[in-house]
């Protein structure tokens, strides 16, 4: 379990830590060219939220944003650095753990991929961030992995 401060939210070390590990992630794709934002929200409508089935959700959030204008190139980088854990597991994108696969809707949840992708796609360009239609893939920075057979597994 992460430390925690009295009110239940994460401890200021481990918020430090886990920013930290994006910002390097941001740092590399700033130096092969991206434009990066980090914590970047997605304005889902009414009806997108109901879509994906969290019709009372805040704006989504995504760990790091890059675009490469030169390719009209998007990517969405969820981040785990899970240095203070056991590490990612395959179980999270297998199947055979729902409740872990929840930490990585985006991945596991095709609906929800499609939805939040989409706004962003349509994000982006109607604020002037990219050129029409990018292409947008989704990406997964892990700082630490259970096992070899997770890093094999998830490094398809």
């Amino acid at each position: 379990m992460y430390p925690r401060s009295p009110v239940g939210a994460p401890s200021v070390e481990l918020v430090s830590a886990m920013d930290a590990f994006e910002q390097v992630i941001a740092e590399l794709l700033w130096r092969n060219g991206y434009w990066v934002q980090t914590s970047f929200k997605v304005e889902l409508t009414k009806l997108e939220k109901i879509k994906i089935g969290r019709p009372s959700s805040p704006r989504w959030e995504i760990d790091i944003v890059a675009y490469k204008g030169s390719v009209n190139e998007v990517l969405a980088i969820e981040c785990k650095s899970y240095l203070d854990s056991p590490g990612v597991r395959a179980s999270a994108f297998d199947g055979s753990d729902q409740t872990y696969a929840g930490r990585f809707k985006l991945f596991n949840e095709q609906t929800t991929r499609r939805v939040v992708l989409g706004r962003l796609r349509r994000q982006l360009h109607e604020c002037g961030l990219s050129a029409p239609r990018p292409s947008i893939r989704l990406g997964l920075a892990v700082g630490n992995f259970y096992n070899e057979a997770s890093r094999e597994f998830v490094n398809v």
